[in-house]
């Protein structure tokens, strides 16, 4: 019995290695934003800074139409009001205007007939027998003759004067008139801009400046300067960052599993996942697809 357990060898431990599938998992951190979103922009078609006179929450949740900026109407009203003002007195300088350069033209146009009468008569009664009239009475009729004449010829050149100065002052009174026109059409078109609307369902979310200040009731703001945006929460994209050391071996292409923090219940299940870009920063894009 001795004699058999001194003889027996011990064991040599061993393992047993086969070929499997071999997955290595890299944990990254990061945030899902919309991969379409509508930004909220000021209007474009106003030629002057608006004033917030309203506007939504951060983050707020907003429906289809829903008002998410208001803008003050002041400045427009103002406006308004100046360029109809500015119209009617255009439209009755243009009244004056038209009411004296038809009184001048009738005036000269008299003149103008009386002297060519005077003409008339000086040439047919003339005084050049010197037989009969005087030296004196030739000379005056002569006279005559040419008064009549330069009063005919002056007063057909200041017709012609005032025709040329009364119609310089209907063109500028044309552009006064259009100016305020142009006043008038762009106060309304800002008066009909004074709200921007939520263009479908979804979370507003305001553009932060390089302060990182959100905008507030009382800036004024450009036209065409960015508010904010809606994302469509229709396609979503998860951006991530990855550390440099788990970086290695990263591609386009390669599956992905999102969990949400707001709700770890929402698994890879639900959602078909790849990498769809990556950065030289180590920023990855995951871009998931809900499936139907």
């Amino acid at each position: 019995m001795f004699l058999v357990l001194a003889c027996h060898r011990e064991s040599i431990p061993t393992y047993k290695a086969e070929p499997a599938q071999f997955a290595r998992r890299v944990t990254a951190e990061g945030v899902l934003k919309s991969t379409k979103a509508t930004p909220v922009t000021a209007p474009m078609n106003v030629p002057m800074s608006l004033r917030i006179a309203s506007i939504a929450d951060d983050g707020a949740l907003v429906k289809k139409d829903d008002v998410v900026v208001t803008f003050d109407p002041s400045d427009f009203q103002k406006d308004l009001i100046g360029g109809q003002e500015d119209r009617q007195s255009v439209g009755n300088k243009v009244t004056k205007t038209a009411t004296l350069a038809s009184v001048t033209s009738i005036n000269l146009k008299r003149d103008a007939r009386q002297a060519q009468d005077e003409l008339i008569a000086a040439k047919q009664f003339k005084f050049d027998d010197a037989g009969v009239f005087s030296r004196y009475q030739r000379i005056e009729s002569e006279i005559d003759q040419t008064l009549a004449g330069d009063k005919k010829e002056h007063a057909e050149n200041v017709l012609g004067v005032r025709e040329t100065l009364s119609k310089a002052d209907r063109d500028l009174l044309t552009i006064e008139e259009k100016k305020a026109g142009l006043k008038i059409r762009n106060a309304e078109q800002g008066l009909h801009s004074l709200e921007l609307r939520a263009p479908y369902d979804g979370i507003l979310v305001l553009q932060r400046d390089w302060r990182g200040d959100i905008p507030r009731v009382g800036n004024n703001v450009w036209p065409g300067q960015p508010l904010g945006e809606i994302p469509d929460l229709h396609s979503m994209k998860a951006e991530v960052f990855v550390l440099e050391a788990d970086a290695a071996g990263l591609g386009v292409g390669q599956k992905a599993s999102v969990t949400l923090e707001s709700n770890p219940f929402v698994l890879a299940r639900d959602f078909e996942e790849c990498l769809c870009s990556i950065s030289a920063s180590l920023f990855c894009s995951i871009a998931p697809s809900r499936r139907s």
